[in-house]
């Protein structure tokens, strides 16, 4: 049987017409192909060498780094970079090494700038100078904490 639809036929479905439409989509779903034999029209069609050397072939993180342009997703993580301060009492400006010794230098489009957890806003709170310098508005308490974060 096949499917009556409503507006094909112009009037409503009898309940015979309906039983019909459900039985006919029983049979089609019953008839769908299951994955053994989509394997099989794939293999079939396509180099079958090739699915058989990917369905073997191990998925470690190796598999998984060859499928992916790791140059690109090494540069990307590699890029950001996490500077710490501890402020002076009424320290304003910060520059070069932080207590960690890493040496400030950040993209002015990328870099986020908090001051004891806060994020700060550059319209208001600090300027930027050259690729190594932050100016904060407001001095801060001595040891308080500032964090730059950026990334390339």
């Amino acid at each position: 049987m096949t499917i009556t639809l409503r507006n094909t036929k112009g009037s409503e479905l009898s309940f015979t017409e309906l039983d019909g439409n459900f039985t006919d989509l029983d049979t089609r779903i019953i008839a769908l192909p299951d994955s053994a034999q989509v394997a099989t029209i794939i293999t079939g069609q396509v180099d079958s060498a090739y699915i058989q050397a990917r369905q073997t072939a191990s998925k470690d993180s190796a598999f998984v780094t060859s499928i992916v342009d790791a140059t690109y997703i090494q540069s990307a993580v590699a890029s950001f970079s996490k500077f710490f301060y501890e402020a002076d009492s009424g320290q304003t400006v910060f520059t070069d090494s932080d207590i960690q010794g890493n040496t400030l230098s950040y993209d002015s489009a990328t870099i986020m700038v908090y001051k004891n957890g806060m994020l700060l806003n550059e319209l208001y709170d600090f300027t930027l100078s050259g690729s190594d310098t932050v100016t904060l508005t407001m001095g801060m308490d001595s040891g308080h904490d500032l964090i730059i974060t950026t990334w390339k």
